[in-house]
């Protein structure tokens, strides 16, 4: 399909109608045109049976082949011949750019561009490129920065929609690119049913005649001189967003254009191409494949006009035509209905597992991601860019974010991240957290492996508190052997603050272990520190109570407190308790 003009007034459509053929799936469509595209090509790598359409021809499959994601030897000769063409005409020229621009194998492009780029009208002085001359164009309506189907045609809108593609697709901003946009703008129809489409050039001869810049709708609207001017204005509309408008009344008019059997083509007669190219033209525009005139251009009209008889020769192609099998391809490909994500032959429409991961579709939470198989916290990234996994606000291992903190030692679980006594088992579900063999919930410390009780409840655990039940006797004294023997061997227990029971404390009963009587000594008679460095009440008080009446000498095993009664007065009282508790034998 020649859609680059050879002159301003025509445009040469191979029309071709779709065959009888039976019904097919988008998959089994791309299977079988990549196929007849790789065993119909041309000795030298090319594509086409016309010499004058060899480049155009060669590019759109080339096109077409990769955007089906195929690498193969015939592509890459394909790609070799293109890469050594010098192509005449500008959208030869602009669609070679676009293709080895396309190609993994990183293709220099710039010959190409700066052709492009010196072929841009107006023109004030002629110039030399590629040995050909280019003779000076002036300005006038219809010349506002675009491009001529040739080095001597005036700016023609296919023409330059393609010239400003290959710029997009090489990452180059067009050269005069608001210019070169308005250009288009201004090409576009805006009156009567024509409104919304583009002519392939804007110039006839009226305007040429009389330079009439207010003139409007000057050329019919063209169906495939709007689609190639819809790829390019919706390739560019990151430049301009004022394009945006034009691109939804493009969209609009083509739909206009769609005939009853799903196709697209002037007069009521659909072509291949014309509707390959609108089908690609509209999914780019942002079009749903699902949309009801895509269906139909699909389904009703493309796919039926794919040879599928398999004895044909030209089986899986159009017509047995390259260009309108490469359009078609694109068009199908274009669709999402039949890609191949891994490249590994089978479309991803009856492959279990599209991106190739090992991991089956059905259970991959990102089908078309070789990167990415799992969200555990399902927020929309995938596991493997996600420093927080689980969600739970706890980084993963190694990991750091914003939106999380610390370090999960369970980074695939959300309702746990800590491991206090490293045992695996996480702190949520751990029943001795601190691993200390006492169970959680009759450990005073739960997350404290050297202590599990507190007898006093003061908060100081007991294997570092030093009067475990708070008697005021230090837990070195109280030996727990039920005997008292002297003041730094007293037999209490150091985890009951009133071992004998009898409602005195430890630390205050001068009776020590016997339940009978209890007796109280207020202070520290002779301010003396003990042993263990902790000055208390005890036996030596009463020593020396006793001293200072006369009546018992020191004896270092028996030390009894001093107030017996526990009245709080050290007098007669005490002594008198002292004989009835030891019998007056027992004092001097």
């Amino acid at each position: 399909m020649r859609l680059v003009a050879r002159s301003s007034f025509w445009l040469a459509l191979i029309v071709f109608l779709p065959s009888t053929a039976v019904a097919q799936t988008p998959s089994q469509a791309r299977a079988r045109a990549v196929a007849w595209a790789l065993g119909h090509q041309n000795p030298s790598g090319s594509y086409g049976a016309e010499a004058r359409s060899e480049v155009e021809t060669t590019a759109r499959m080339l096109s077409a082949l990769q955007a089906a994601g195929v690498v193969s030897a015939q592509e890459r000769r394909a790609e070799s011949w293109l890469a050594t063409q010098v192509p005449g005409a500008t959208g030869d020229l602009a669609l070679q750019a676009i293709a080895l621009a396309g190609s993994d194998l990183g293709f220099d492009v710039t010959p190409a561009t700066d052709r492009l780029a010196a072929r841009q009208v107006p023109r004030d002085a002629g110039t030399v490129t590629d040995n050909i001359v280019i003779p000076p164009i002036p300005v006038s309506l219809g010349n506002e920065y675009g491009w001529g189907a040739d080095v001597d045609q005036r700016a023609s809108l296919v023409d330059s929609a393609l010239a400003l593609r290959a710029f997009v697709a090489a990452g180059l901003t067009p050269p005069g690119s608001s210019l070169s946009i308005t250009h288009l703008r201004d090409g576009q129809n805006t009156v009567g049913a024509d409104a919304g489409g583009w002519p392939l050039a804007r110039e006839t001869l009226y305007t040429l005649l009389f330079n009439w810049t207010g003139f409007s709708g000057a050329v019919a609207s063209e169906v495939a001189a709007t689609a190639e001017v819809l790829r390019a204005a919706q390739a560019l509309v990151s430049l301009d967003p004022s394009l945006a408008t034009d691109v939804t009344e493009a969209v609009a008019w083509l739909r206009t254009q769609q005939n009853p059997d799903g196709g697209f083509g002037k007069g009521g007669v659909s072509t291949v191409d014309e509707t390959a190219l609108v089908y690609q033209a509209l999914r780019e525009a942002g079009v749903s494949a699902s949309d009801p005139a895509l269906t139909a251009a699909l389904d009703g009209f493309l796919l039926p006009g794919q040879i599928s008889l398999v004895s044909d020769p030209d089986y899986g192609s159009w017509a047995g035509d390259a260009e309108a099998t490469a359009l078609a391809l694109a068009a199908v490909v274009s669709s999402g209905l039949a890609t191949d994500t891994d490249g590994d032959g089978t479309l991803d429409a009856v492959d279990p597992d599209d991106d190739g991961d090992g991991v089956l579709d059905a259970a991959d939470a990102f089908p078309l991601d070789p990167g990415e198989s799992q969200d555990l916290d399902r927020d929309g990234l995938g596991d493997g860019l996600d420093p927080d996994r689980d969600g739970d606000g706890f980084c993963d291992p190694g990991e750091a974010g914003a939106a999380c903190t610390g370090t999960d030692a369970f980074p695939d679980d959300p309702t746990a991240h800590r491991d206090s006594d490293g045992d695996s088992v996480a702190d949520a579900h751990d029943p001795d957290l601190d691993g200390d063999g006492v169970a959680n919930a009759v450990d005073a410390f739960p997350e404290d492996p050297s202590e599990t009780a507190d007898a006093d409840r003061d908060g100081v655990g007991d294997a570092a508190d030093l009067d475990d039940d708070n008697d005021g006797l230090p837990d070195t004294v109280e030996t727990d052997t039920g005997q008292y023997a002297y003041s730094l061997d007293r037999g209490s227990d150091p985890l009951a603050w009133d071992t004998d029971g009898d409602g005195v404390i430890d630390g205050d009963d001068g009776y020590g272990l016997d339940p009978c009587c209890s007796i109280v000594i207020p202070e520290d008679l002779d301010r003396a520190a003990e042993p263990d460095g902790v000055t208390y009440v005890g036996l030596d008080d009463f020593v020396i109570f006793l001293e200072s009446f006369g009546r018992l000498s020191p004896d270092p095993a028996f030390h009894p407190d001093a107030d017996f009664v526990a009245d709080g007065v050290i007098d007669a009282l005490d002594f008198q308790a002292l004989e009835a508790a030891f019998g007056a034998s027992a004092l001097p």
